[in-house]
């Protein structure tokens, strides 16, 4: 027999049918509610978190330079830029930190180069005895400790490390070091004798001069350099007379160590000879003598330097090394602005 069911029955299956769905429906609405919240306040955490590191942590990852495959970042420059002084004069601000940027690029050519060419690594007893050699010798080593933790001190109120110091500047500072020597022992060794002229010599600007100069040459070096304010002159003031190749521009080693060192012209005054790194300069020489001699120790230096130059501006070169120097687009006055505003 089935069972019926009043009226009262289906009322209260009713009422309670619909106090559920109405509990479902309230809860469900205040779960969309905790999601919508939850989304937003996600999202503005996101938008801040974004903020922050496109404003705080990303500009410090700007590329400055590329040399070959590593790259030096915004982080790096400022500490150079610090390291340097650079920062607290705004008319030579700019230009002080292109040139800075160029000195990062020759410091990671030198580094490159060192260890790929000549097996140079640098040790931290190399970096140390240069740090001493800095300091100077005339220090007793508790002086020399006392200045130091106050040289790092001083460098920590900078927003600088002890490591930032070694690593970004001593480092650099060894490997230079390190090929001048080479350099020196393969092309200057001490115990040659390289050729080396005898010259009277002087250098003015204008033809015209060279020309009052040559007719005047009887008044002596001295006296003709100070009345036609010479850029160079030999004898020197300190009575150098004997010079190697390369020490002056090719104009006048062309001249003295070829047609003029002939012994049919020893004792002869040239005719004005232009000079080819000053325009507009010209030289008249008088060479007296020639015979191979040591270098002196200034002009082996000068040498030296000059063989390091030229081998730095051929690793520079395109087709030796990948550079970039990234302060050099469109992008890179901004780079600059920003780097000194953070120094």
């Amino acid at each position: 027999m089935d069972k019926k069911v009043g009226v009262g029955g289906l009322a209260r299956k009713a009422e309670s049918k619909r106090g559920r769905s109405k509990w479902d429906v309230e809860r469900r609405r205040r779960h969309i509610v905790l999601v919508i919240i939850s989304l937003t306040i996600v999202s503005a955490l996101a938008i801040i978190g974004y903020g922050y590191y496109a404003t705080r942590i990303k500009p410090w990852h700007q590329p400055i330079v590329r040399v070959n495959d590593r790259v030096l970042d915004m982080d790096y420059f400022v500490r150079m830029l610090r390291l340097w002084g650079v920062g607290q004069d705004p008319y030579t601000d700019v230009e002080s930190a292109q040139s800075i940027a160029v000195t990062m690029i020759s410091n990671e050519l030198m580094r490159w180069g060192a260890e790929e060419q000549f097996g140079i690594v640098v040790s931290e007893e190399a970096v140390n005895g240069k740090i001493r050699e800095i300091f100077g010798s005339e220090m007793t080593d508790k002086e020399f400790e006392q200045k130091y933790k106050e040289v790092v001190a001083g460098l920590a109120e900078g927003g600088l490390s002890e490591g930032d110091f070694k690593r970004k500047y001593v480092e650099s500072e060894v490997i230079r070091t390190e090929l001048l020597n080479r350099f020196g022992e393969t092309k200057y060794p001490v115990d040659e004798v390289f050729p080396h002229v005898h010259i009277h010599a002087i250098l003015v600007v204008g033809s015209d001069n060279a020309t009052a100069v040559r007719e005047r040459w009887s008044e002596g070096i001295e006296q003709l350099a100070e009345a036609f304010s010479a850029s160079s002159y030999y004898p020197t003031t300190d009575n150098v007379e004997w010079v190697s190749m390369g020490l002056e521009s090719s104009a006048l080693d062309d001249y003295v160590f070829g047609e003029g060192s002939k012994e049919e012209n020893l004792g002869r005054i040239s005719n004005p000879i232009e000079d080819s790194e000053q325009s507009g300069s010209f030289w008249v020489i008088q060479v007296l003598g020639k015979e191979d001699r040591p270098l002196s120790y200034d002009h082996r230096d000068v040498l030296i330097g000059e063989a390091f130059n030229e081998w730095l501006d051929n690793e520079k070169k395109p087709e030796v090394n990948e550079v970039i120097n990234y302060l050099e687009s469109e992008a890179g006055y901004g780079k600059i602005s920003w780097a000194l505003e953070n120094v």
